[in-house]
């Protein structure tokens, strides 16, 4: 997921003897701090507020007030929904908030809450417009919960989006940043498109599968959860977002793409080989854009669909669509 708005911090193993006989392989992680987002997202230091479980844990302890704020304005119910909406978007890089929320779900993640077992960041002052911008971000945090191995044999099957965690007397869809949003349309068609792309791609197994052999896993990890998740989670999702829409496919053939790099909805194709494939809800139309690299120039899409336009808006319909993008060196004159 590295590819995605939400932070992720790196790990290496290692290896552990208890004298001198092998004992255990642990990961080492790297610690989220200022520092760690200064140097990721080329910010001051002296400028992170990082929050931790309702907590300042990086930044003077005053700066809570802004979580706070947040928080409070989130569940102020006496305040119209659009004015709390207004004021999310103004405050939270709302891809970020998504693919967190989407990650957690996904890995069917139960040991979470709203406030607790979280990791928010911003910059106090604006520095920048990209990550020194004063707005949230969340990062991936605490998943051992997803790695225990359960009594169950049908792990993949839970719906998170509505299971009530008596522990913490939440539920993710009752979270109150997530309901504010979840009331414009606009945010539904960006969470539902981010939601597939991260299936498509982020978890789909052929992409999932190298990762957990470097783990010493394969795709029997946790009863084949991989294998078997995205079918349960589509209909869940389908469920929270009351799609209508039937599933189509999209095909992009990238086996002679060199000169340039494509984009689906909020997801790089770069390392997709090939042709690649996925799934989208017809209620959303999904949006390509075909970036040429410096000596080169977009000829334009083929397959489906004829247009030189770089970046096109796809109503899906049943059958799906193929296309082929188009990149030739530029001519010097």
């Amino acid at each position: 997921m590295r590819d995605r708005d939400v932070t992720i911090s790196d790990n290496k193993k290692a290896v552990t003897y208890l004298n001198g006989k092998f004992y255990y392989d642990y990961y080492l992680r790297e610690m989220y701090c200022a520092e760690f987002f200064a140097e990721n997202y080329h910010v001051s230091d002296e400028n992170v507020i990082m929050v931790h479980d309702k907590v300042i844990d990086s930044g003077d302890g005053e700066n809570i007030k802004y979580y706070e704020e947040l928080m409070d304005m989130a569940g102020n119910e006496e305040l119209p929904v659009r004015e709390r909406y207004e004021y999310l978007v103004d405050s939270i890089d709302v891809q970020s908030y998504i693919d967190f929320v989407v990650a957690n779900v996904y890995l069917n993640n139960l040991d979470i809450a709203e406030g607790i077992n979280t990791i928010l960041w911003r910059t106090e002052t604006v520095e920048n417009e990209e990550y020194g911008d004063a707005k949230w971000r969340w990062a991936i945090y605490d998943l051992d919960y997803c790695d225990i191995e359960r009594e169950t044999p049908n792990y993949a099957e839970e719906n998170t989006f509505a299971t009530f965690l008596p522990h913490y007397q939440q539920q993710i869809n009752k979270w109150r940043i997530y309901s504010v949003l979840r009331s414009e349309p606009e945010f539904n068609k960006q969470f539902v498109l981010s939601f597939m792309d991260m299936v498509n791609i982020n978890f789909a197994p052929e992409n999932v599968g190298p990762v957990l052999e470097e783990y010493g896993e394969d795709l029997s990890w946790h009863n084949s959860f991989f294998l078997k998740r995205k079918g349960y989670m589509l209909e869940y999702l389908r469920q929270e977002f009351n799609l209508q829409g039937t599933l189509e496919t999209v095909t992009i053939d990238r086996k002679e793409t060199a000169g340039g790099t494509v984009y689906i909805n909020t997801s790089c194709l770069d390392k997709q080989e090939g042709v690649w494939t996925g799934e989208y809800f017809t209620d959303y139309p999904v949006t390509v854009k075909a970036v040429p690299e410096e000596g080169y120039e977009f000829a334009g899409w083929t397959g489906d669909l004829q247009t030189n336009s770089e970046e096109i808006e796809i109503e899906l319909e049943e059958g799906g669509i193929y296309l082929k993008p188009v990149f030739r060196k530029q001519t010097i004159s």
